[in-house]
């Protein structure tokens, strides 16, 4: 179904109206492919292909202006890739296609054919006992766009380094979202000036957010949240590292709002630190001092609670638990989450 959306043009300035929600259009999938790296994390990337008669050039809603979004999430983890308006973008009425030279993402829409490479920027993690199993893939071009949902469930590869898949039918439906990942327009245009207003940090609560982990902290020379404690006063005087409770009290602060790392990468999701929940939930390394956050590998049960931001709209998800025992996953040495720095 497509939607309508309408629109004034006044003394120059365009403003939408109305919007409604995207629909979903399931996809048979050419290809979904995923390559992870512990190692070197920015060798990470994902692919998405389909070739399907379903897909029409018309299912973008100006993304050239508007923005696109490449959601890839599975049980085992979430990634969100919101890629800007911008001259990256081309359309020669036949084709929309993103290309950026410095990160190497790419996107293409016409009729019959949707591809999507990112190769920046990845944070999507895999399982090193090879239990990726379904993996959705939703495009969407503009907030008005058609989400075009791929899914694959019987990968041909399915490790700790590459998830393949091919030759994918179409889904009934793919996987619900555990989390928004729509593409939000932010730039205001007039006739003479175009500004792009957004939240900076330090915010009321949150301060700074330091850089990705996995669940073995190792800041400042220290191991643990006693390394995130120092390296966030390092980075903001007076701060520590964010309990869970305090990333819900900035949720409502509206601290969390486009933010990003010490680094500028965007913030998508945050380890949940919390004294409070099992010591299994919290990769606490048992066999060297019972130490919770210093535990980077997946035996004895152990994982760590998360919780993922939709870094657009400064609204987290429910709370994902970590451990075997706490109806989680062993997800201390395979997945890259934030550390926030609260005061």
């Amino acid at each position: 179904m497509r939607r309508i959306a309408i629109a004034a043009l006044s003394a120059g300035l365009l403003v939408v109206v109305g919007a409604g929600a995207a629909s979903a259009l399931e996809l048979s999938a050419k290809k979904i492919l995923i390559k992870d790296n512990t190692k070197n994390p920015a060798k990470r990337q994902v692919q998405a292909k389909s070739k399907d008669v379903d897909i029409m050039y018309s299912d973008a809603d100006a993304p050239g202006t508007n923005g696109a979004s490449v959601h890839v999430y599975s049980a085992t983890d979430d990634f969100c890739l919101l890629l800007p308006a911008g001259p990256e973008w081309t359309d020669n009425g036949k084709k929309w296609q993103y290309k950026n030279k410095a990160t190497k993402n790419k996107i293409k829409i016409q009729d019959g054919q949707v591809q999507a490479k990112v190769k920046s920027g990845v944070t999507y993690t895999l399982a090193d006992d090879g239990t990726q199993g379904t993996v959705n893939v939703l495009v969407q071009l503009g907030p008005l766009g058609e989400k075009l949902c791929m899914q694959c469930a019987t990968p041909t590869k399915d490790d700790e380094k590459k998830y393949l898949a091919k030759n994918c039918t179409a889904p009934v439906a793919c996987d619900a979202e555990p989390s928004s990942c729509d593409p939000v327009a932010t730039t205001t245009t007039t006739t003479t000036t175009t500004t792009t207003t957004l939240p900076a940090l330090p915010g009321t609560i949150v301060k700074a957010v330091l850089t990705q982990t996995n669940g073995r902290f190792s800041y400042a020379m220290a191991a643990g949240t006693t390394g995130a404690d120092l390296q966030c006063d390092a980075t903001f005087a007076g701060t520590h590292a964010c309990l869970y409770s305090e990333l819900l009290a900035a949720e409502a602060a509206g601290d969390l709002d486009h933010i990003k790392d010490v680094d500028g990468d965007v913030v998508t999701s945050f380890w949940a630190i919390d004294p409070t929940r099992p010591d299994t939930a919290q990769c606490i390394d048992v066999i060297g001092g019972a130490n919770p956050w210093t535990y980077a590998t997946a035996h004895l049960g152990v994982g760590g609670d998360f919780v993922n931001l939709t870094n657009a709209t400064g609204l987290l998800g429910a709370l994902m638990p970590g451990g075997d025992a706490n109806g989680g996953t062993r997800n201390c040495n395979n997945t890259q989450k934030w550390v926030g720095c609260c005061q």
